[in-house]
Formats: structure tokens, sequence, C-alpha cells
């Protein structure tokens, strides 16, 4: 599963840019059926750690407005964290991430989920042949 990233340090402008280009990005995102996204927030740099807050902010808010499903802070995603272990579940492949169990707190991990699916027209039933 490919993981999208979502660079936000290229334009540390003000917060609200930065949060600008998240909330578009992360719709396109959501509209294209992706479902992993990994947001780069900065770490120590100026500006990085209000950027980090604001972000993950809004991202509680997308959870409670249901449109994202859940989002794991890059120093809690490990091994050794429970909301890392509960992020990855039946998302096994993350833990071949270069930032799992790496305690970066310039980074935020996403998983959005799909929109619903049109439904399909029912199968009719065949004759079985034996």
């Amino acid at each position: 599963m490919q993981v999208h990233v979502i660079d936000l340090t290229t334009d540390l402008d003000s917060v609200e840019a930065g949060l600008q280009r998240l909330r578009l990005n992360l719709m396109t995102l959501r509209r294209m059926g992706v479902k992993i996204v990994k947001v780069i927030h900065g770490g120590i740099r100026e500006g990085a750690v209000e950027l980090r807050e604001a972000s993950r902010n809004h991202l509680r808010d997308l959870i409670q407005k249901k449109i994202i499903a859940a989002f794991c802070p890059g120093e809690n995603f490990g091994p050794f964290d429970p909301e890392g272990r509960a992020f990855i579940t039946g998302l096994g492949e993350l833990r071949r991430d270069i930032d799992w169990a790496g305690n970066n707190d310039g980074i935020t991990l996403i998983l959005i989920e799909r929109p619903p699916t049109p439904p399909t027209r029912p199968r009719r039933n065949r004759p079985r042949y034996t």
C-alpha cells in the first residue's frame, strides 16, 4: 500500500497557510481514494511546533466529523506505543515505513476512509453445475 506524502515544510510563512495546504491536499487525496497519508510538518524549526499542533487539532476535528478515520503522531508511530500499534492494525505493511519506531515528531500519519462505494446490482442465482 502506498503512503502519500504532504510536505508542509516548504511554506512555513504562516500556520494558516500550512493548514490551508493540508485541507486542500487531504480533500483531494480523499476523493482519489487514497487510504494513508503522511504529513511532514517539521520538527524543531521555527513555526513548526505551532503548525504541528494546529494540524493535529484540525485532524481531531476531521475525526469528529467522520471525514478521516484516525491519525497517529510520529512520536507514537512505533511498536512500543499502544497508539502506534492500534493505528497499524490491519495495515501491517506500515511496519516497513522508514519512520516506524523512529520517534519522529515532525510527521503525522493519517488513515482516510474511502467514500462508500455505490450499491451494486444483486447477482442472479445461476444453476450450479456439479
